[in-house]
């Protein structure tokens, strides 16, 4: 696609208005700001690329005047978000409508679920021949920081059959395979045990499924929560409803155990200058003109520590969540969904639009869509 314009949306109406800090507190700020600086960012340098900016007209002129904007820039004016008395005027229903027709990719940080509404009553239009539903897929850091494992669906579909998710352990193989580089990704069926006698009826059926595919067509096993955390699959496929109580669970304890780490440093660091203080104060050792100022990156310890957690395993470097499986209804125009966290600030829109534009301009839409085309089929159970 290197000699076409790659075209990507930005809804600047859908999402929280605040963002939310390192010390946890939330601090008013539009969503239009952080959506404009942003996008800007992600593609000020990216050749053969469109930013389309859809909102409040004066709003994003406003932002823009603010920047220095290198990258072509329009304006689709839109009223609210969701209205569904009146789509002409919403943001979602032109990002939506205008994927995979006039757009390349697109991001929303809004509700996911009218996100699901709207596509639901048009499936047929926007999903790929043979899909049945559109998973909701994101990467979330394991154990082994440098690794990362594909998790879909997070929460798209409430209700899932076992042709399903077999139609979702076929999509994040191409995905991995398309985007990562690994050609025959191990794919893992959540389930809470890896015995063939294991798990619920969907587990089974769908096992029963990938089996008659056979391991030359996917590489599927079963697996439990702890095979992702050691790295033993590549992704977890899972049914909406499970998948975004998965999300919610790791966010919540991740909160959790970087509340105790902060607690726990402090209270270390707060001991060692403490004791410091006292040795000089009774003559044990001799201050140092240095040392003032190592204590004082001492007692920065916490902050920096818990700073660099957050980076690692907040949603600001993930790039968002893609819904995959939309199909493309211009020649040479990819379908890619971005849902963001409602609270992104401007670095999480940065790299939620750059992740955007890569995955539309590497060819993931052509691929997937020849093969749900061309090539799937629903295997026989042996």
């Amino acid at each position: 696609m290197s000699e076409y314009q790659t075209i990507i949306a930005v809804d600047t109406l859908g999402g929280d208005q605040y963002v939310v800090g390192l010390d946890g507190k939330r601090r008013e700020q539009p969503v239009v700001e952080r959506a404009v600086k942003g996008a800007v960012k992600a593609l000020n340098e990216q050749k053969n690329s469109e930013l389309v900016l859809i909102g409040h007209e004066d709003d994003i002129k406003r932002e823009l005047d603010e920047l220095d904007v290198k990258v072509p820039v329009h304006i689709e004016p839109a009223e609210t978000y969701f209205d569904s008395h009146n789509l002409s005027c919403s943001s979602l229903n032109k990002l939506v409508d205008g994927i995979g027709q006039d757009f390349d990719g697109g991001l929303t940080i809004g509700d996911t679920t009218k996100i699901i509404q709207h596509i639901a009553g048009k499936l047929h239009d926007f999903a790929m021949p043979n899909v049945d539903q559109l998973p909701l897929a994101e990467f979330i850091k394991v154990r082994d920081a440098a690794d990362k494992v594909l998790y879909l669906d997070i929460g798209a579909n409430m209700v899932c059959r076992a042709h399903h998710l077999y139609q979702f352990a076929q999509i994040a193989r191409i995905v991995l395979d398309e985007r990562e580089g690994i050609t025959d990704p191990k794919i893992g069926i959540l389930t809470v045990g890896s015995e063939v006698y294991k798990g619920n009826k969907l587990v089974r059926r769908t096992m029963e499924l990938c089996e008659a595919a056979g391991i030359e067509t996917i590489n599927v096993s079963r697996a439990e929560p702890r095979d992702a955390e050691l790295s033993k699959a590549h992704a977890v496929v899972i049914d909406g409803h499970t998948g975004n109580l998965i999300l919610k669970a790791i966010e919540a304890k991740a909160e959790t155990i970087l509340g105790y780490t902060k607690h726990f440093i402090s209270d270390t660091v707060k001991d060692i200058v403490l004791d410091y203080q006292i040795a000089v104060e009774q003559g044990k050792i001799k201050p140092q003109p240095e040392m003032g100022a190592i204590m004082k990156k001492v007692e920065n310890i916490p902050r920096n520590v818990i700073s660099r957690l957050i980076k690692l395993f907040a949603f600001e470097g993930y790039g968002a969540a893609t819904l995959h499986g939309l199909r493309s209804r211009a020649q040479y125009r990819s379908a890619i969904l971005k849902k963001g966290h409602g609270v992104s600030d401007a670095n999480a829109f940065c790299s939620a639009v750059a992740s955007c534009r890569a995955e539309a301009s590497s060819g993931l839409t052509e691929r997937m869509q020849d093969y749900f085309t061309n090539e799937y089929t629903l295997p026989k159970k042996k």
